[in-house]
């Protein structure tokens, strides 16, 4: 019983973090944009941009919330139709390009099958897709490469994403898998 609360701890300290950090940019920003008297307009609407960017991260960040308590009580539902996995994943990296831009990151898909038709939920995997590149593009070293692999198995599929880590990694590769694990010893 006490790990289960150190864990719930764990949980509501990240959680509390993690919307805290975006919100505090998001009123430092409207705070400067209040001053008029000291931003030219290409400012102001520059921080205006910066504002909106962060409350989308933290919409996407209680929509995660939403989504781990959802599964935690059992009540997600899936809408499963056939999605091409390859295409998929082309797609998610278009959407993340931008943000794989700008720490220089190449990303290489390898594919030995032109589609991969599964049943999949198209948003719930769209998600997990575009969560694991956007860590990529925060913790990645600058300038290397990223390589996603889809491998078609006989009986499953097998994807892979590869990337080299800004920061040495200082824990054991097998915790990597378990909950709450970061690699930022600052959260701990």
């Amino acid at each position: 019983k006490r790990i289960a609360e150190q864990t719930k701890d764990d949980l509501i300290t990240n959680v509390a973090h993690d919307l805290r950090t975006p919100l505090t940019s998001i009123i430092g920003y409207l705070d400067l944009v209040k001053r008029e008297d000291i931003l030219t307009p290409e400012q102001k609407n520059k921080y205006i941009g910066i504002v909106y960017d962060k409350a989308k991260s933290l919409e996407n960040l209680i929509e995660d919330l939403f989504e781990v308590s959802k599964v935690q009580s059992g009540n997600v539902a899936l809408n499963l139709v056939e999605v091409d996995l390859v295409s998929l994943i082309r797609q998610v990296h278009l959407e993340c390009e931008q943000a794989l831009n700008e720490k220089n990151l190449e990303v290489r898909i390898n594919s030995s099958d032109e589609k991969i038709l599964l049943q999949l939920d198209s948003a719930k995997a769209f998600r997990i897709f575009e969560n694991l590149l956007l860590n990529i593009s925060k913790y990645a070293m600058n300038s290397t490469r990223v390589f996603i692999d889809v491998m078609n198995l006989e009986n499953s599929v097998k994807v892979i994403f590869k990337n080299i880590s800004e920061q040495e990694l200082d824990f054991n590769p097998d915790e990597i898998t378990e909950r709450f694990v970061q690699g930022d010893a600052s959260r701990n």
